[in-house]
């Protein structure tokens, strides 16, 4: 019905124009039919027989194969193909390949679903509906209702626990124990739908499929004796017991004792109780990770965390990381630990001061304020003169550039001299406060004039620092200023007095 009237839809909308369809040509016709796909009925004969018009046609609306001349799906590889593309075409192939048992198996084959398109009595054939309720329980819903009555078709159907297959299942099977309970074993998850106190089953279950055990009912669920058993199976189960045995300090605490529990098993109340969390760091403090954020932001635990194991610093609550008193101790015996602290603390002088005084390393969780405070960092550096000393050797020594020292020492002016007069191009990794430095940049530029690149924009145009670098090298001048470069007359001068320049100035476009 609903096909008949789209086609006439269609229909009523290719009449409209001068478009004559019937006269086109294959290509033509082919080009038109996505968005015309009414033209197909009106087409020639010849080109209703045509196979890839056809392929176009159907594509385009599955109803137009009833257009299609009967003795076309002779070719039965044909008939398949363009099932295989498109199953809507079933309900709308002449009647006697509707009823081919052949061509709905087929089609059951490819999507269970073509169930829906079939003629009304194949819906009450056993053998296609078996088929086809294995291949996707789902369609247990539109069989016929002899079928659904059926105990092996039912038995397939409830191999997926859906609320629409238990609802159309009847009563008396759903409520018949002998015949629900090897489905349940067979699905677990049915017990979401089956109501019982029976307590093996529940128990078969919970060991063969874990989630299930969330099902079954509160009592049980509640029932200290019939949890216990199941945890010495599967711990983790216990995160589907009952709310009230969960949040239960006197059942809980002797469990996490006696089973390998974790803090995400136990109910949202003991989540957030400290003795409970206590409890769990007694057996393993390895617990401390996993613990709330509101356990984690204690200052008792999270200092007995930190005392048996540093690296629990990383982990204890936001709240901690802001906290002065707590985060000082702990930079004072390991300043990388800076990275783990709050970005305020990050940017605080003196948190910053002790982690980096008691390891240079921890320069590189600085927060970038503070990097750029020169007093700030010339007196950390005060602090590390023999290291100061020994890389301004190692830099001599070893002709290094100033990407081989550590970061808080490239903002060290005489060590960056060093590097940058051993190697210029270094200075890509020296920072902003180095970079915008015109006699170190200079010094940069005439080992290698291709460090202008990394120089500060404002240097970049500065036409001492330009020419020192063309001098060592012209291809320098692509990182010129554009606004020196714009300058017929200077672009001339530096074209004239530096001959590798004037080809680089073509190639970027410059006359």
């Amino acid at each position: 019905m609903v096909w008949s009237i789209i086609l006439g839809v269609q229909f009523a909308m290719a009449q409209i124009g001068d478009v004559n369809v019937g006269l086109m040509e294959k290509d033509e016709l082919i080009e038109s039919l996505p968005k015309n796909p009414s033209y197909f009925p009106l087409a020639s004969e010849d080109l209703r027989r045509d196979k890839e018009v056809i392929q176009h046609a159907v594509r385009a609306f599955p109803a137009n194969v009833e257009f299609v001349p009967v003795d076309v799906w002779e070719d039965n590889k044909f008939l398949l193909e363009m099932l295989d593309q498109n199953l809507a075409i079933l309900r709308g192939l002449p009647p006697e390949l509707q009823n081919d048992r052949t061509i709905l198996r087929r089609a059951i084959q490819q999507d269970s679903l073509a169930v829906l398109m079939m003629p009304p009595e194949f819906k009450d054939d056993e053998v296609l509906m078996k088929m086809a309720v294995r291949s996707n329980p789902l369609v247990y819903k539109f069989i016929s209702p002899r079928l659904q009555n059926n105990e092996y078709i039912i038995g397939l159907a409830l191999q997926e626990s859906k609320a629409e297959i238990w609802n159309t299942v009847p009563q008396n099977f759903r409520e018949d124990p002998e015949f629900m309970e090897s489905r349940i074993l067979a699905n677990c998850r049915l017990l979401e739908f089956y109501e019982t106190e029976d307590e093996e089953l529940v128990k078969n279950c919970a060991s063969r499929d874990r989630q299930s055990f969330v099902f079954a009912n509160d009592a049980l669920r509640g029932d200290i004796t019939v949890v216990r058993p199941l945890l010495r199976e599967d711990p983790k189960l216990f995160q589907f017991a009952a709310d009230s045995l969960r949040n239960d300090p006197e059942v809980v605490h002797p469990l996490i004792r006696e089973f390998q529990l974790e803090p995400e098993d136990v109910g949202s109340v003991l989540a957030n109780n400290l003795v409970t969390a206590q409890v769990f760091l007694d057996k393993d403090p390895l617990f401390f990770p996993k613990l709330s954020e509101s356990m984690r932001n204690n200052p008792t635990l999270a200092q007995s965390a930190v005392d048996n194991n540093l690296f629990m610093f990383e982990h204890i609550g936001a709240e901690l990381k802001d906290d002065v008193e707590f985060v000082e101790g702990v930079l004072e015996i390991n300043g990388t630990y800076l990275r783990f602290v709050s970005d305020d603390l990050r940017a605080d002088r003196d948190m910053a001061s002790i982690a980096v005084r008691q390891t240079y390393k921890a320069f590189g969780y600085v927060d970038e304020t503070l990097k750029l405070d020169r007093d700030w960092v010339n007196a950390i550096l005060e602090d590390y003169s023999l290291e100061v000393f020994n890389y301004a050797a190692r830099l001599q020594e070893e002709n290094w550039g100033i990407q081989k020292i550590p970061e808080v020492f490239r903002y060290h002016v005489d060590l960056c001299e060093i590097g940058l007069s051993n190697r210029g191009k270094s200075l890509e990794f020296a920072p902003e406060v180095i970079r915008s430095d015109a006699k170190l940049v200079e010094v940069a530029v005439k080992q290698n004039g291709l460090a202008l690149e990394f120089a500060d924009s404002k240097l970049q145009s500065d036409t001492r620092i330009v020419e020192a670098a063309l001098k060592q090298n012209g291809r320098a001048v692509r990182y010129v200023a554009p606004i020196l470069l714009e300058d017929d007359r200077y672009r001339a001068r530096i074209s004239r007095k530096y001959s590798s320049a004037e080809s680089v100035l073509r190639e970027m476009g410059y006359e």
